[in-house]
């Protein structure tokens, strides 16, 4: 028996789970109708599993596998879920359908059979002590010694690392004791078995250190060769001693965490943005290597962490890609890529990891990989970010055609293509295609589409700044505040305005246009307006000509607030300002960009 551990034994790659009619949700309480309506009522799941244990197992598959495609973390349901589908077992583990209906068998496959629910269970919480435990003792029933044996082994190097795993260490060493298969406690098979289990046993930081170490050194004792006894103890003594005191500290590192906290997606909760620091604390702490271990041993410290941490953070986009970052830096491409692909798998609309992917796969020549992984994510969820990543990596990976191509793809996606993906276009065409001509016409083309969203336009009017078009720049503006509509924050618009003509201006037009701005922006002159307008005029890049104290001053005495400096939008030619009265806004000061000219 082998346990699927890595991304192809996910819930995502079984059949759909069983939904149960609307006659049965009507019949399952209160519970059921409340997951209905939001399924991350964790209260509500609660009160249905308290339900669903209670019934024939067959009745309960589909409300099982709703509750596990939400919470595939949640080591407790697998185990209810599993020990349930035991207790129907005959003797031989084989479910007993017969005594099913009809319309209940039909609902019964493979997947969920015991051993297939623990082994799908295991791909989700492979560090849970207490699931390995549930999962060991029914192979103890009903599996061979040799599916046992293997399933302690892969407990072990699961958990094993686990505080609490002491007794699976413990029960590994007495299942070889009893020399099950027809062997003695005497053979020389068992003593190499024992040998290789307590050796790992005594070097892992977990509890009872002191007994396991106590029983390997009578173990080696009784051997017929007290020199290599003696010779392999005194190897050892340092490393179990090494292991007590990692065990100590580990506890003390691991203060505040939440190990089996359920695992909600990012919601803005102060107690699980907390337990979030505190893993990632963790997670640092394990890699300085305290303990001063060798770096293998380092590395599964570090990689337990990791595992420990994505069973509560599992809808944590950023925790996966940490975790495959990890990998990378050690050298395990093949994991790291593996990370990622469990990572979407949990949060499979993550623009994120989707683009940690791509650049994982785009690092080792797999361009075709990574092309697809862009194809799977506008499937699933197109976004104007992500047709603008995919024309970026089209033009790296396969020219200037094939970052066409996509954005005349984006262009026809009329909920996805907003003026962020035309200004990407245009920006690709001139800086890197060298091509400003053509740079233009995208521009141009999206003022008619885009009109009113001032974060276009002002992206326009930067690129013909960078073109050095003087007469075009002022045109531009002109045009753009003629035809917004007074709804619109045209702040931004008018200071680039301002800084067109300090830049190309003189006295007479600078003070002509401020008064042009004061009566678009504001009822009436407010106090510090003049003052304001002057410290912009005369500011160069970080440069300004006054103390920050008394800009503070000045500030203090000014009757408007300072403008924010932002109207931008999201949607296809609407803007999405704050919606506050931002009519008597002065000039706002930016240093970095007033004087494009000025060195």
């Amino acid at each position: 028996m082998e346990l699927g551990m890595s991304r192809g034994g996910s819930l995502a790659s079984l059949p759909e789970p069983h939904l149960a009619s609307k006659r049965s949700r009507r019949g399952a309480g209160d519970g059921s109708t409340r997951v209905i309506d939001d399924p991350w009522d964790w209260n509500a799941w609660q009160a249905l599993l308290g339900e669903v244990t209670s019934r024939p197992f067959a009745q309960g598959v589909a409300d099982y596998e709703r509750f596990l495609d939400i919470y595939p973390t949640y080591a407790k349901g697998w185990k209810l879920y599993a020990e349930h589908a035991a207790r129907t077992s005959s003797e031989s583990g084989r479910e007993a359908v017969q005594d099913y209906t009809k319309a209940q068998a039909h609902q019964l496959d493979d997947s969920v059979k015991p051993v297939t629910i623990y082994e799908r269970a295991l791909v989700y919480c492979k560090t849970n002590v207490e699931l390995w435990k549930s999962f060991l003792s029914y192979l103890k029933k009903y599996g061979s010694r040799e599916a046992i044996m293997k399933a302690f082994d892969q407990a072990v190097s699961n958990c094993g690392l686990e505080p609490s795993s002491h007794g699976i260490w413990n029960d590994y060493i007495s299942f070889i004791s009893k020399g099950h298969g027809g062997r003695g406690p005497e053979d020389q098979v068992t003593r190499d078995l024992l040998r290789k289990v307590y050796q790992r046993a005594v070097k892992s930081p977990i509890q009872n250190l002191e007994t396991f170490w106590r029983e390997y050194e009578e173990f080696e004792n009784k051997g017929s060769n007290p020199d290599f006894a003696k010779g392999i103890l005194a190897e050892l003594a340092p490393l179990n001693k090494s292991a007590r005191a990692e065990f100590r500290s580990r506890k003390y590192r691991r203060d505040g965490l939440v190990l089996n906290s359920v695992a909600f997606p990012p919601r803005g909760k102060p107690k699980e943005e907390e337990q979030s620091k505190l893993w990632k604390k963790y997670i640092l702490g394990e890699a300085s290597n305290p303990h001063e271990l060798e770096a293998s041993e380092l590395s599964k410290r570090v990689i337990y962490a990791h595992e420990l941490s994505l069973v509560c953070l599992y809808r944590y986009p950023d925790a996966w890609i940490e975790a495959s970052m990890y990998f990378k830096e050690i050298e395990k491409l093949e994991e790291a890529e593996d990370v990622l692909h469990r990572g979407i798998n949990a949060v499979p609309t993550s623009p994120l990891l989707h683009f940690a992917l791509v650049n994982l796969l785009e690092l080792q020549s797999r361009k075709e990989e990574a092309r697809t992984c862009f194809e799977n994510l506008i499937q699933k969820s197109p976004s104007p970010l992500v047709y603008i990543e995919y024309m970026r990596f089209c033009r790296r990976a396969e020219g200037v055609a094939a970052a066409r191509k996509v954005f005349a793809r984006a262009r026809k996606d009329q909920h996805s293509c907003t003026y962020q993906v035309f200004v990407a276009a245009a920006r690709l065409e001139y800086h890197v295609n060298k091509l400003p001509k053509i740079a233009r016409n995208i521009y141009e083309l999206g003022m008619k589409l885009f009109p009113t969203s001032v974060g276009f336009a002002s992206s326009y009017i930067d690129f013909l700044w960078n073109l050095g078009e003087e007469s075009a720049i002022k045109f531009l503006i002109e045009r753009v505040l003629a035809e917004l509509p007074k709804s619109v924050d045209s702040r931004r618009i008018w200071d680039k305005r301002m800084e067109f003509e300090f830049t190309f201006g003189d006295a007479k037009s600078i003070e002509a246009v401020e008064k042009r701005r004061a009566a678009a922006l504001a009822d009436g002159k407010s106090s510090g307006d003049e003052v304001l307008g002057l410290i912009a005029r005369t500011t160069v890049m970080d440069l300004i000509p006054v103390t920050h104290q008394e800009m503070n001053a000045i500030k203090s005495r000014s009757t408007v607030p300072q403008s924010s400096g932002r109207a931008d939008t999201n949607e296809r030619g609407n803007t999405g300002g704050s919606g506050k009265d931002t009519s008597k806004a002065p000039l706002v000061i930016r240093p970095e960009s007033c004087l494009h000219a000025s060195d």
